[in-house]
């Protein structure tokens, strides 16, 4: 399990500033916190500092000569879950692949006593084989354990089938949601 630090702190932040502690690991390339044999039922999961941003695609990726982005809806509570969705759209079909893998993850703002705040990756969906557009989507779920408030974010990983592609994820939707994982 791991938390993702935000890059820039927010000064008026409620939340404690990430403390020094041997128990915890910070990649800096990827700014989440390994938190070892830490349980999901250890954090506290609550809203981030104000962070919020409306849906938006990534920004263009370059495979070959292939130009694409990754897609992705805001979180949102569906039946009791915590659901997003993840797709690629095509910017210039020089090259690109019919189809593309999509992965998407859901991860909650939570704090750790000691440790501090991040984004704590809750779930991981299984990556789908789509074609390019929004109608087809790969999706990730996660049950609501109560309605307290949480904050969520949305990544999506796109791997072009039989392409070499930037690799990485990107955040594409973040919200409170009356929904604390389980």
């Amino acid at each position: 399990m791991a938390l993702a630090i935000p890059a820039t702190s927010n000064a008026a932040s409620p939340h404690p500033p990430i403390q020094d502690s041997t128990s915890a690991n910070l990649n800096s390339a990827t700014d989440e916190l390994d938190l070892g044999d830490t349980k999901l039922s250890d954090v506290n999961f609550t809203t981030p500092p104000p962070l919020l941003q409306p849906l938006a695609v990534g920004p263009v990726k370059t495979a070959g000569k292939c130009k694409y982005r990754h897609g992705g809806d805001n979180p949102h509570v569906s039946s009791g879950e915590a659901s997003s969705h993840g797709w690629w759209v095509i910017v210039d079909n020089n090259g690109c692949s019919a189809k593309a893998k999509v992965k998407t993850r859901l991860q909650a703002w939570g704090c750790l006593s000691g440790i501090g705040c991040g984004w704590t990756t809750v779930k991981t969906g299984p990556s789908k084989s789509i074609k390019p557009g929004t109608s087809l989507r790969a999706n990730v779920r996660v049950a609501c354990a109560s309605t307290k408030k949480v904050g969520w974010r949305n990544l999506v990983d796109v791997d072009l089938e039989w392409k070499i592609d930037p690799a990485g994820w990107d955040e594409l939707g973040k919200v409170d949601l009356n929904c604390s994982p389980a």
